[in-house]
C-alpha cells in the first residue's frame, strides 16, 4: 500500500464559485472600474490543472476566472473579495497561503490581502436610507433599509458611482441576492482593519517577505509580477510569517487585487484563473451551544496530485454547553493499528481533533474524511472505516462507518474527539471469533454504543434478555461490525442487566453474554 507524503497541516479552502465573490475596494484607495472587471466560474479539466491527479479524463472541477481590462479605463487596479465570516475566522495557527493559478504572462502585479478591508467600494461613503431617517449605511439593494428585499429593489440593484468612461453601474440587478457593501453585516461602512496582512505588491516589505515557493517548478518566486502563463498551472505556497497571533484570530475576508505594473511594460487586459485558494496550518474554530460545521482538507502534494476533497465535522446543537475552541490538525504520525477486538489495517490518512477545555461532545458529532485511490492501494474500499484512537487504552476503536466509494469519503459518528484514521476493518470468516466491546456498556460514563466485531460480513445478530424475549435484531455490515445503542426494537432504552447475543453466520452460530449498567 502506498502511503502519501502528507505535510502535517490542514487546508481551509475558499469557494471558487463566482457568486461568493464581490467587487472590492482597492489597496491604493482608487475605485475599481466596474465596467472593466468581471469574474465568472467555469468547469475545467482536472488533469489539465493537476496532470498526475487520480481523476478520470473527463473529470472537471470549478475554477474562478478574474477578467480585467485597464485599456481606456481611469483605473489601473481592480479587486474582488471573498468573505470568510462576518465575525472572522481564527487563522493564528495557519502558516501558509496556497494558490493554484493559471497566469496570463501579462507582467501585471498581483496582491492577496487577508483581513477586513474597506467596505467603501466606490469611495462615496455609502448611501442614505430612503426611509426618512437620514441614516448613512453601506450601499445595498435594500434602499429603504427595512431588511426586506423587494422585487423592485432586486431589479434595481445598488448604484456603484464611477466617474470614469462609462459612468455609474448598477450592481446585482435581478440576481435574487441581498447584495451589499456591508461585508460584515454590521450596518456601518467600515474602514480596513488591522488584522492579517498583504502578500504581493501592497506589502511594504515585499522584497523581504514575498518569497512564494512554486511547487510546480520547485523554485522560489520573489516578485508579485505575473510573468508566467501558457497552459501550465502553478501552485504557490506563500508563507504568512505571523509574528503577532492576536492579529490573526478574526480574519474576515480575502481580497485578490491586480494592478498594471508601474512604469509600463505590462498588458492592458487579461484573465487569471484560480483552481485552489487555501490556508494551510492548524484550523481553529470556536463552537458554541448552537453547534456548527467545520470544513477543511488534508494537505498533500497539491501541485502533483491535486487536492483532497473537503472534509467536514458536523457538531449538533447542545453538544457543548459553552463555547470551546476546536483545533484540527494532521497528525505527524499514527499509533500502530492495534484494536481491542477487531483486525485493522491503517492508511496513515486521518486527522487529530483537540479541545481547549477538558470536555467532550454531549451528543454525537459526525465526521466525514476523504481519501485518494493511492491512499488505499491494496485495500478493499468497501471495508474502509473510521477508527478513533483511545489514548487511555492505547488502542484504535473502530466506528461503524458509511463509505461512499464514488466521492471517496467515509462518515462516522463519535462523542469523543481524539486522533481519527481511515482504516480497513477485516471481517472474519467465522462467527467463532465474535467480540463485543465495551462490555458491560455503561451509558452513565459516556459510552453510547456497544460494538460487535470480528464477524463475517452481513452476519445476523439477535439480542435476547434473560427471559428469552428478543430485544434487538441487527445485521453486521461489510466489515463484520455492528453497533448496539442499548435500545430495543422500539427504540426505548434497554434496562440494566445481562443479555445474550446470538450471532449467526453461514451454517454456524455463537452466543455471547453482555451487560448494560445504567
Amino acid at each position: 500500500m502506498a502511503v502519501p507524503a502528507l505535510s502535517a497541516s490542514i487546508a481551509q479552502t475558499v469557494s471558487l464559485s463566482a457568486t461568493q465573490w464581490l467587487i472590492a475596494s482597492n489597496p491604493s484607495g482608487i475605485a475599481s472600474d466596474p465596467w472593466k472587471l468581471s469574474y465568472t466560474s467555469e468547469a475545467y479539466p482536472i488533469l489539465a490543472i493537476y496532470p498526475n491527479a487520480q481523476a478520470a479524463p473527463s473529470a472537471t472541477q470549478q475554477v474562478l476566472d478574474l477578467h480585467y481590462d485597464f485599456l481606456y479605463s481611469a483605473s489601473t487596479e481592480e479587486s474582488i473579495v471573498y468573505v470568510f465570516s462576518s465575525t472572522g475566522l481564527n487563522f493564528s495557527q495557519m502558516s501558509t497561503l496556497e494558490i493554484t493559478m493559471l497566469g496570463d504572462a501579462s507582467n501585471n502585479q498581483i496582491n492577496f490581502h487577508l483581513g477586513g478591508i474597506s467596505e467603501d467600494v466606490d469611495n462615496t461613503g455609502g448611501m442614505i436610507c430612503q426611509d426618512g431617517s437620514g441614516r448613512r449605511v453601506p450601499k445595498s439593494k435594500d434602499a429603504n433599509c427595512n431588511g426586506i428585499l423587494s422585487p423592485a429593489e432586486d431589479a434595481a440593484g445598488w448604484t456603484y458611482i464611477y466617474s470614469g468612461d462609462l459612468g455609474n453601474k448598477q450592481i446585482g440587478q435581478s440576481d435574487g441576492q441581498f447584495d451589499s457593501e456591508d461585508l460584515n453585516h454590521n450596518g456601518v461602512v467600515d474602514a480596513q482593519d488591522s488584522t492579517g496582512g498583504d502578500f504581493g505588491y501592497a506589502n511594504p516589505n515585499a522584497q523581504n517577505t514575498n518569497l512564494w515557493f512554486d511547487e510546480t517548478l520547485n523554485s522560489t518566486h520573489t516578485t508579485p509580477t505575473i510573468d508566467f502563463g501558457g497552459n501550465v498551472w502553478h501552485t504557490f505556497q506563500i508563507p504568512l510569517n505571523i509574528l503577532t497571533q492576536s492579529n490573526w484570530t478574526a480574519i474576515k475576508e480575502l481580497r485578490i487585487s491586480i494592478r498594471q505594473a508601474p512604469g509600463g511594460g505590462s498588458a492592458s487586459s487579461g484573465t487569471l484563473k484560480f483552481a485552489r485558494i487555501a490556508m494551510l496550518g492548524n484550523a481553529v474554530s470556536t463552537i458554541g451551544s448552537g453547534g456548527g460545521t467545520i470544513m477543511f482538507s488534508p494537505e498533500g502534494n497539491v501541485a502533483s496530485n491535486g487536492p483532497y476533497a473537503p472534509t467536514t465535522i458536523n457538531i449538533p446543537p447542545q453538544a457543548f454547553s459553552s463555547p470551546v475552541n476546536i483545533t484540527i490538525q494532521a497528525p505527524s504520525s499514527f499509533p500502530l493499528p492495534t484494536a481491542p477486538a477487531v483486525s485493522l489495517t491503517g492508511t496513515n490518512i486521518g486527522v487529530q481533533i483537540t479541545l481547549d477545555q477538558p470536555v467532550q461532545p454531549a451528543v454525537n458529532a459526525t465526521i466525514t474524511l476523504s481519501y485518494l485511490p493511492s491512499d488505499v492501494t491494496g485495500l478493499d474500499a468497501n471495508n474502509l472505516i473510521l477508527a478513533r484512537y483511545d489514548t487511555t487504552q492505547n488502542v484504535w476503536v473502530p466506528l461503524v462507518s458509511s463509505v461512499n466509494t464514488t466521492n471517496r469519503t467515509i462518515t462516522a459518528q463519535t462523542n469523543h474527539f481524539s486522533i481519527f484514521q481511515i482504516m480497513q476493518a477485516n471481517p472474519s470468516a467465522t462467527v467463532s471469533t465474535a467480540k463485543a466491546f465495551p462490555n458491560p456498556l455503561r451509558p452513565a460514563q459516556g459510552q453510547s454504543l456497544m460494538t460487535f466485531s470480528m464477524l463475517p460480513a452481513n452476519a445476523r445478530i439477535r439480542i435476547y434478555n434473560v427471559k428469552g424475549s428478543i430485544v434487538k435484531d441487527m445485521t453486521a455490515d461489510q466489515t463484520g461490525m455492528a453497533n448496539w445503542d442499548g435500545t430495543n426494537q422500539s427504540g426505548a432504552p434497554a434496562a440494566s442487566g445481562v443479555y445474550f447475543v446470538f450471532a449467526q453466520g453461514t451454517g454456524e452460530s455463537r452466543t455471547l453474554k453482555v451487560a448494560i449498567q445504567r
